[in-house]
C-alpha cells in the first residue's frame, strides 16, 4: 500500500491539554459533485469538584470539512458550560439535516441548556434568537429528518416522548400515533413510508405518513442515535434497506432484501466494536464497513464481506464518493481519504492529553518501588527504590532528543540502556528511541482502547489515583503469554509510567514496579526517597530472560559476571573471562555471535536486532568459562 502524507494540505487543530478527539462522519454531493464532509470534535475541559459538581466546558462541536477547496471551519457550535452547583448553560446539537442539495439551508435540533433540565428546540439557519418551540414539558431531541419528495419539504423531529411535525411557522406538534416512539427514518424518495422503534427496540413501518404503524422486526437491535454517522439507508434498488443496531453486547449490520417489511431482516455482519457503514448510491449492493482498524466492503448487499483496508487507529466515521473510488474515514485524530492504493491525509489533529501520557522535560524525574517476589507467591523477597531523570537534551540527526538516565531499575521499562535517547513526534504521537544508530518506534500515544501498538500490547483505558490524583490511564498488556512470561504496564496522564509487573519464566521471579514519588514540569508529587548507589553484583553468574519478550525486531539480553562466584569450578580466578553470547534458531544453527570477548565483572546488557530473521523461536546462549545457560525467545513480526 503506498501511504501518502502531504504535509502542505494537512489542516492542524492544536486543542491544548483537553481530552480532545474526533468521532463520525457525514457526507454530502453538492450540486457541483464536490464532497462535503461534516464531523464533531469533541474536548472537555471539566473538572469534578466533588459533591456531584463539574466546572468547566464541554464541547461536542461539529466541523464542516469542503474536500475540493480544502476548507475545515467550524459549522455548528456544541456546548455545555458547567458551573455546578449553579445552573449550567449551552446549547447541544443532537442533528441537523438540509434541506436540499443546495446545501445552503438546514434545520438542527438539540437543547438549550439553561437549568438543570434541557429544552428542546428546533433551528433554522442558527438563528437563534428565533428558536421553534417543540411541545414537550421535558425531554431531549433525537434527531430531525426533513422529507424532499416533493416541494413541500416536511421536517420531523423525534424525541424521547414521540414523533413531532411542523405544524406552523414556529411550532412543532406531535403526532398522536407516535407517542413514545423514537424516528429511525425518512425514505425521502417515498415521504409515505418512515420506520421507528418503540421503547422495546421494536423496529416499526408506516406506509402512510405515520398514520398507522405495524411491527417488522422485533429482534431488540437498537439503531445508535449517536446524530452524525448515518446507520439507516436505502439501496438505489428501492429493496434493500441497511441499518446498523445494538443491543447491548454486540454491533450488527442488518440487511432486508423486501423494503424492510415482516421476515425479511437478516444479520451479515456482527462485531463487538462499533460499526460505521457507508454504501455507494450509484451502485446498488455496493457496501463499506468500518469497526475497529479495519474497514470491509460488499458488492452483493451484505452477502459476503473482504477486508479493504487496515488501518493503525480505529474507524470512528466513514463515507463513500458515489460513482468513485473515494472513500473518507475518520479515525480519533485524523481526516483521511482513501482509495485502493493511497491513503491521504485531510486533517491531522494534534492531542496534547493524549501526549501528556510521556511527559519529556529537562529536570522530570521518576521513582519506583521495586518488589521482587516468587511467580508462585505473594510474598515480597526483596525491595528496593530505581529512579529515571530527563538530564537533558540533544541533537541527533537534526532531531531533539532527551536524555533520560536509570539508576537502579533492572528491567528497562521502555529504551534498552540505562541512558536512552527519547523524542515524541507530537503530530502522529509516536514514540521514538535512538538506538543501534536509528530511530526505533516504542509507543503510540494516540492508541486508543483496543488498539495494538508496535510492540504487541493491547490497551485498556481507564480512571486511577495516582499519588493522591484522580487521572486517566492506559493499560497496556502482553498479547502473546509464552509460559509464565507476563507483561504489563500503566502510562498515566501527566505521570508517565505508574505501574509494571513483569515474570520470569525462566527463574520464576515476578518484578513490581510502582511510582512513588515524581518531579514533573517542576512540581513535585509524592514523597522523594534518597538512593545508595552502590554495586550490587551478586554471587553468581547470571543470564537474564530477554526483555521485551515477545519482541519485534530488538530486545534486550541482561548478563552478570560475578566478583566472587560460589562456582569455583567455573573459571580458576576473577581476572577478566572470555565471554560467548550466541543467537541459534530453532533447529540448533548458529544465526550470529553477539559477544566474543573478554570482559570484567559487572552487569552487562546487549541489544539483538533481529530485522533480518522471520519469525519463530531463537534461542541465545551465554559461555564464561566452563559456565554456560540457554534461554529461549520469541520473535513476532
Amino acid at each position: 500500500m503506498k501511504v501518502i502524507s502531504l504535509y502542505f494540505l494537512i489542516s492542524i487543530t492544536i486543542i491544548a491539554q483537553v481530552d480532545t478527539s474526533m468521532y463520525g462522519l457525514r457526507g454530502y454531493e453538492d450540486l457541483e459533485g464536490n464532497t462535503q464532509l461534516f464531523y464533531r470534535i469533541y474536548s472537555d475541559s471539566s473538572i469534578y469538584k466533588g459533591n456531584g459538581n463539574y466546572k468547566g466546558v464541554s464541547r461536542n462541536d461539529i466541523y464542516h470539512f469542503d474536500v475540493n477547496r480544502n476548507i475545515d471551519s467550524l459549522f455548528i457550535f456544541d456546548y455545555i458550560n458547567y458551573s455546578q452547583p449553579l445552573p449550567s448553560f449551552g446549547q447541544t446539537v443532537s442533528d441537523f439535516e438540509f434541506v436540499d442539495n443546495t446545501l445552503t439551508n438546514f434545520y438542527q435540533c438539540g437543547d438549550g441548556v439553561t437549568s438543570f433540565e434541557p429544552n428542546p428546540v428546533v433551528v433554522f439557519n442558527r438563528e437563534y434568537d428565533n428558536e421553534f418551540i417543540v411541545d414537550s414539558f421535558h425531554g431531549i431531541t433525537l434527531n430531525i429528518e426533513v422529507s424532499r419528495a416533493d416541494s413541500n419539504n416536511i421536517v420531523y423531529v423525534s424525541t424521547n416522548d414521540g414523533i413531532y411535525a411542523k405544524s406552523s411557522n414556529w411550532e412543532f406538534q406531535l403526532i398522536s400515533t407516535t407517542e413514545n416512539y423514537r424516528l429511525v427514518s425518512i425514505n425521502k424518495n417515498q415521504q409515505n413510508i418512515m420506520f421507528v422503534e418503540n421503547k422495546d427496540n421494536y423496529l416499526f413501518k408506516s406506509i402512510d405518513t405515520g398514520a398507522t404503524f405495524y411491527v417488522v422486526d422485533s429482534s431488540g437491535v437498537t439503531f445508535n442515535s449517536n446524530y452524525i454517522n448515518r446507520f439507516f439507508f436505502y439501496d438505489s434498488d428501492s429493496l434493500h434497506i441497511y441499518r446498523v443496531g445494538y443491543n447491548g453486547k454486540k454491533y450488527y449490520l442488518q440487511v432486508s432484501d423486501n423494503s424492510g417489511e415482516q421476515n425479511t431482516w437478516q444479520t451479515k455482519f456482527e462485531s463487538e466494536s462499533e460499526i460505521f457503514i457507508s454504501y455507494d448510491s450509484t451502485q446498488s449492493g455496493s457496501l463499506f464497513i468500518g469497526t475497529n482498524g479495519k474497514i470491509y466492503t460488499s458488492d452483493n448487499y451484505g452477502e459476503t464481506f473482504k477486508l479493504y483496508k487496515k488501518l493503525s487507529k480505529t474507524v470512528k466515521g466513514i463515507y463513500k464518493k458515489p460513482n468513485s473510488d473515494l472513500l473518507f474515514v475518520t479515525t480519533p485524530y485524523s481526516l483521511l481519504e482513501i482509495n485502493s492504493d493511497s491513503i491521504n491525509i485531510l486533517k491531522q489533529m494534534i492531542n496534547y492529553e493524549a501526549l501528556s501520557y510521556y511527559p519529556l522535560h529537562i529536570g522530570d524525574k521518576w521513582q519506583y518501588k521495586i518488589n521482587t517476589s516468587h511467580i508462585a507467591s505473594d510474598s515480597v523477597q526483596e525491595t528496593k527504590i530505581g529512579e529515571c531523570e530527563i538530564i537533558g537534551d540533544t541533537i541527533i540527526q537534526s532531531k531533539k532528543y532527551f536524555i533520560r538516565e536509570s539508576i537502579g531499575i533492572d528491567i528497562d521499562i521502555y529504551g534498552n540502556n540505562p541512558k536512552e535517547f527519547l523524542r515524541i513526534d507530537s503530530i502522529t504521537g509516536l514514540v521514538y528511541n535512538f538506538n543501534l544508530n536509528k530511530e526505533n518506534i516504542v509507543d503510540s500515544l494516540f492508541a486508543t482502547e483496543n488498539d495494538t501498538t508496535n510492540s504487541f500490547y493491547i490497551i485498556k483505558v481507564f480512571y486511577n489515583n495516582i499519588l493522591g490524583l484522580r487521572t486517566k490511564s492506559k493499560l497496556y498488556l502482553s498479547s502473546v503469554i509464552s509460559g509464565y512470561d507476563y507483561y504489563s504496564w500503566e502510562i498515566s496522564e501527566n505521570f508517565g509510567f505508574s505501574k509494571m509487573s513483569y515474570s520470569d519464566a525462566t527463574t520464576l521471579t515476578k518484578y513490581e514496579y510502582e511510582l512513588v514519588y515524581a518531579k514533573i514540569n517542576g512540581k513535585e508529587y509524592g514523597t522523594l526517597v534518597g538512593i545508595n548507589v552502590k554495586n550490587n553484583l551478586q554471587n553468581d553468574y547470571k543470564l537474564s530472560q530477554n526483555y521485551p519478550n515477545p519482541f519485534n525486531p530488538t530486545t534486550t539480553i541482561k548478563y552478570q559476571i560475578p566478583e566472587h562466584s560460589a562456582q569455583t569450578n567455573v573459571a580458576s580466578d576473577f581476572s577478566p573471562s572470555n565471554v560467548e553470547l550466541k543467537i541459534y534458531d530453532i533447529l540448533g544453527k548458529e544465526v550470529t555471535t553477539l559477544v566474543n570477548k573478554k570482559q570484567n565483572p559487572g552487569n552487562y546488557k546487549v541489544i539483538f536486532d533481529a530485522s533480518n530473521l522471520s519469525s519463530g523461536v531463537y534461542y541465545y546462549q551465554l559461555k564464561i568459562g566452563r559456565f554456560t545457560e540457554t534461554k529461549k525467545m520469541l520473535l513476532l513480526r
